[in-house]
């Protein structure tokens, strides 16, 4: 049963597991199948991504240069994707500005990326109206109460973002901060854990087997093709 919710996952079906386990008769509880996910992520040598603003971030600026391309006047496209370009790199900072706050615990990567480039364009006339016209584009499909509650959704997102730049965090709270974090981090990606060198000898080890398994290979039909020959 853990191999076929994971397997949803990987094929990009996924169903929250409390409706999954619902529709199974006897289903076992749902903190089983958490912990046998992980034993068979680790089994078949799955790793799991963090997924952070960045990447919906760059999306949409992908997104709302194509937007700019079919909206807009084409002497105007030069200027209007510098523009957007330098709105983007604002709203990059603005969410590593947001990383010691709350802000990610709390809203979807894509919640806080849309909200983050709609924050700084409002600081640019020829960007903002553009921003509000691609959302409206975006979500044209959606009941006008969604777009609205994105709307008021949004509107918090950036208040938590802007209040976030006023945060600081002392060098003693940051040691408390790392030293809990190291417990709970994978020693197999930390470069100074003995585990991450055991790993990486054992890489090289079976990289240095495979060299020598296919140059022996390589050597057995030279001298097969060398006994043909003669």
């Amino acid at each position: 049963m853990t191999c076929l919710f994971l397997s949803t996952k990987v094929e990009n079906s996924l169903m929250p597991l409390d409706e999954f386990l619902s529709k199974v008769p006897k289903s076992p509880d749902a903190s089983v199948m958490i912990h046998l996910e992980f034993v068979l992520s680790k089994g078949i040598q799955f790793e799991y991504s963090v997924h952070h603003p960045y990447w919906p971030l760059h999306g949409f600026f992908l997104d709302i240069q194509t937007f700019i391309q079919s909206s807009q006047p084409r002497g105007k496209h030069p200027d209007l994707i510098k523009r957007l370009y330098a709105v983007y790199n604002q709203a990059t900072d603005l969410i590593t500005s947001s990383l010691i706050s709350d802000a990610l615990f709390m809203y979807m990567p894509s919640q806080i990326a849309l909200a983050a480039i709609q924050e700084m364009a409002s600081h640019v006339s020829t960007i903002a109206p553009i921003i509000s016209a691609f959302i409206t584009d975006r979500f044209q499909n959606e009941t006008p109460e969604r777009v609205q509650g994105l709307i008021q959704l949004l509107q918090a997102i950036r208040v938590d973002l802007c209040n976030a730049k006023e945060l600081t965090v002392n060098k003693a709270t940051a040691a408390v901060v790392a030293s809990k974090l190291r417990l709970y981090s994978n020693p197999e990606f930390d470069p100074t854990s003995k585990l991450f060198a055991l790993r990486k000898q054992e890489e090289e080890q079976q990289n240095e087997a495979k060299r020598l398994k296919k140059a022996d290979k390589a050597r057995h039909n030279r001298d097969q093709l060398a006994t043909i020959v003669n």
